[in-house]
């Protein structure tokens, strides 16, 4: 168990500090830049496009949801559209450049499906948003928000620094702490051998099914490479495959607990859905084309 929580701790916690401390920086030196120059830029862009732009700003991201927190909370703060924050979020969660690149271990085609995938993802996913919560909010950034009382006082950037440092620590470090031990209890005790062997069997629902262990089994983007691998050499189509990898991260236990920081309820149960309806969708119509190509 120790070991599991270790493993878990030496993958996350370095870039959930990385992304708090790049999140403080930019929220005490360049919140208004960083806001307001896209604005300028890009307002004249439709909002199709804008969520475009936001989710391959997020798979580019290498920072772990957890280190996306205060920077989601800046962009809010200073009026950032939802649904563009909704891509980034999304297509943030799906992909990074670690996991596209070990996915090519997969193949060519699957690992560049997996990114365009992840993109859609997050484009459906703002677009959703503007046309259903348009002038409604979704998330809550309260927990980041620095009070008026240390808005006065804060007139060091250092001073500033750190003490939106604190903030996020505080606001993100309990659901770090829960998650990372649920996800080691998942490791240790789902039997991954049994999975590989139900796969290798092709019962007719490796769709639903592959899901279904996305939401319970996924642990590690690129940890979960090999077993992937092993299941696509037992004869694991690829529409189960995609929705392994497209419902794994979004349910993640780190990650929900990270995105159940910012997201009320309503908002988080939307998101569950949305994630694990997309991820069956796309391995369905996968599976579907790939059957009449065949």
């Amino acid at each position: 168990m120790i070991y599991y929580i270790t493993m878990q701790i030496k993958q996350i916690v370095p870039f959930w500090i990385l992304g708090l401390m790049t999140g403080a920086v930019i929220s005490a030196y360049r919140e208004r830049l960083m806001c307001n120059i896209p604005h300028e830029a890009l307002g004249k862009m439709n909002v199709l496009l804008k969520c475009f732009l936001a989710t391959l700003i997020g798979a580019l991201s290498p920072i772990t949801m957890y280190g996306m927190l205060p920077i989601l909370a800046v962009l809010a703060r200073f009026k950032a559209r939802q649904s563009v924050i909704t891509s980034f979020t999304i297509t943030s969660i799906l992909i990074n450049p670690n996991v596209f690149i070990f996915s090519f271990s997969l193949g060519m085609g699957i690992a560049i499906l997996r990114l365009f995938l992840s993109i859609l993802a997050g484009v459906a996913a703002g677009v959703l948003v503007e046309i259903l919560y348009k002038g409604k909010s979704i998330y809550d950034m309260s927990g980041f928000a620095a009070s008026a009382a240390e808005g006065r006082q804060q007139r060091k950037a250092i001073a500033a620094v750190i003490a939106n440092f604190k903030r996020a620590v505080l606001r993100t470090a309990p659901n770090l702490a829960l998650g990372i031990v649920l996800a080691a209890l998942f490791e240790l005790y789902f039997p991954m051998d049994l999975f590989s062997r139900i796969f290798g069997h092709g019962n007719g629902l490796g769709v639903l099914f592959a899901a279904s262990l996305g939401v319970t089994a996924y642990y590690c983007g690129g940890g979960t490479i090999p077993l992937i691998l092993a299941w696509m050499n037992e004869g694991m189509s690829l529409g189960s495959v995609m929705a392994f990898m497209l419902t794994g991260p979004a349910t993640k236990l780190t990650n929900l607990s990270a995105v159940k920081t910012i997201m009320p309820v309503k908002s988080f149960s939307c998101y569950l859905i949305f994630s694990i309806a997309f991820g069956i969708a796309a391995g369905l119509t996968i599976d579907i084309i790939n059957s009449f190509m065949g």
